[in-house]
């Protein structure tokens, strides 16, 4: 995954964080902005980026507290300058008087209109329109997002699935602000189990996900129609791999993603054997997944 560096801005000083990747955490970023300009314990930190929220902090009554998650929205793609980040310092969040619509979820509220139990909490079926631009339109389970739901993100982006105790956690779709698309499983607002990522210009991926990283074996379908199978760690194509021609008459050894030259049809099929495709034919066909 491609490195790139965040500017870091705080009234009106200014610090550089290098080797940054798109799977950096809230909790990390807001770590360094803490560091670089040594920001006092009582102030709750905020990051924006391009108009939007990426990161906060929240104050809890055991103190200020973070929910990790990745920083920077799926399909967010970075320039060669890097990314800038504003940090924003608020005063702590103080706990609203309650009313019956108003409804507050990771320290920022909103409006809900919906079902609730005995108890007053959103329970059954419910809209929540929260302050920072999110709505999230589906089922409650005791106070928290539980079941089938749509969420609409303040960046454009919409993920439509499956949720667990307020998070993203089971079968769901992604639509990415920029034109891509996720479907797959997930897990605590992560992408993991088995997923199809489609990116905007035809290019696709079919493959395990881990913690909200490429992890295992995967196959990449090209929008000129070549394929390719290989393992990824980390996010990262490590290791042997096979590229067949469009026409599936030449293959091509790779090595960590990268081409390595031309080898016999009989190879690839042992290379691929090695990584769980005993009928390559009959297994890209299976993988074949149609939007």
């Amino acid at each position: 995954m491609s490195e790139f560096t965040v500017k870091l801005s705080y009234k009106g000083k200014t610090a550089y964080i290098d080797e940054i990747t798109l799977d950096v955490t809230s909790t990390e970023l807001l770590g360094h902005a803490r560091k670089e300009f040594k920001i006092e314990k009582g102030a709750v930190l905020h990051l924006m980026y391009k108009g939007t929220k990426i990161a906060q902090e929240i104050m809890e009554e055991e103190g200020i507290v973070t929910y990790a998650h990745p920083a920077f929205p799926e399909g967010t793609q970075i320039g060669r300058m890097g990314a800038k980040v504003t940090v924003v310092g608020v005063k702590p969040i103080k706990k609203k008087e309650k009313d019956p619509g108003r409804f507050c979820d990771d320290g920022i509220w909103g409006k809900y209109d919906g079902d609730l139990d005995a108890n007053g909490r959103r329970h059954g079926k419910g809209r929540m329109k929260s302050e920072d631009g999110e709505v999230y339109e589906g089922e409650w389970v005791e106070d928290k997002r539980e079941g089938k739901g749509t969420c609409e993100l303040a960046n454009g982006a919409v993920y439509v699935g499956e949720f667990k105790k307020g998070k993203r956690d089971g079968r769901g779709t992604y639509y990415c602000n920029n034109g891509d698309k996720y479907i797959g499983d997930y897990k605590k607002d992560l992408r993991d189990g088995q997923g199809t990522y489609l990116l905007k210009n035809g290019d696709r991926y079919v493959g395990q996900y881990q913690a909200g990283k490429r992890e295992g074996v995967g196959t990449f379908y090209w929008k000129d129609g070549c394929v390719d199978i290989g393992t990824f760690v980390e996010g990262k194509d490590c290791g042997d791999g096979v590229r067949w021609s469009k026409d599936r008459d030449t293959a091509y050894r790779l090595m960590n993603g990268k081409d390595t030259g031309e080898i016999e049809l009989e190879m690839a099929e042992a290379f691929a054997a090695k990584l769980g495709f005993v009928d390559v034919t009959a297994q890209l066909a299976k993988l074949d997944v149609k939007d």
